[in-house]
């Protein structure tokens, strides 16, 4: 099998992993099998040398369009990811100010009297 039809194998198999991973709540093992998925494809790109045959240009030109949808889905997830990341800040220094609600107050409103 040439490299271009593997790498093809491959992105498709990693497109079909982001496909699902909207729907699929197991985010730990999804995130390990596409770092698993991208570092094998990257060792695939590197095997890619031309010249190509009139297939291997076509399955260039599909993992082109596959690599542009993975790119956005890869985006999406990131950002999804980052969302969460905040939102658990934002609980955790609620939560320590709930918990102990005097440990930063501010001293902005404090009069001191020079007068004797």
């Amino acid at each position: 099998m040439s490299a271009v039809k593997t790498l093809y194998l491959a992105s498709k198999e990693l497109y079909d992993l982001l496909q699902e991973s909207s729907k699929n709540d197991h985010r730990e093992t999804i995130i390990s099998k596409i770092e698993e998925l991208l570092e094998s494809r990257q060792k695939l790109i590197n095997q890619v040398k031309p010249p190509y045959t009139s297939d291997e240009k076509l399955l260039g030109a599909e993992v082109v369009k596959l690599n542009k949808v993975i790119d956005e889905k890869l985006a999406f997830m990131k950002q999804d990811i980052q969302l969460d990341i905040n939102q658990l800040k934002k609980t955790k220094t609620s939560t320590n100010k709930y918990t102990n609600p005097y440990e930063s107050v501010s001293l902005d409103g404090v009069f001191f009297d020079k007068r004797k």
